[in-house]
């Protein structure tokens, strides 16, 4: 009775920290992640950029992420809505209020590395971002 007990009380922690073994794939997502990469500008213009992200669960299948990043321009502020399609990939699409800008995310995950491309009207990324 005891051990029922225990493991019910570690699966009703583990879906608080979002590490439930059902969703294992998609909480993988969930949380801060930093690194960098190259903004591309509809001009022919690049740029090194690097950035911080954080995921959000809004469901079993989506998340929203907030990201900051800057490059020698400045700072840019962005959110995206994800979907899961399969295990690992991720596709939304990213707003930029400031600039309004928008476009479309993809992402792909691979342990503690994630790697995501945007690409808009005036503008693409590539990205490499870790834990």
């Amino acid at each position: 009775m005891l051990r029922v007990r225990l493991s019910a009380l570690v699966f009703v922690i583990l879906i608080v920290l979002g590490l439930a073994p059902a969703n294992a794939k998609q909480s993988l997502l969930i949380g801060s992640w930093k690194g960098g990469g190259v903004v591309s500008f509809v001009s022919g213009d690049r740029e090194k950029v690097r950035c911080r992200a954080t995921f959000i669960r809004k469901s079993t299948t989506t998340a929203r992420m907030n990201a900051v990043c800057a490059t020698s321009a400045g700072r840019i502020a962005q959110t995206a809505v994800l979907r899961k399609t399969t295990g690992n990939r991720y596709v939304g699409t990213f707003y930029n209020a400031e600039y309004g800008v928008s476009g479309n995310i993809r992402i792909t995950l691979r342990g503690r590395r994630l790697s995501a491309s945007l690409s808009g009207d005036s503008v693409s990324a590539v990205l490499k971002l870790r834990r």
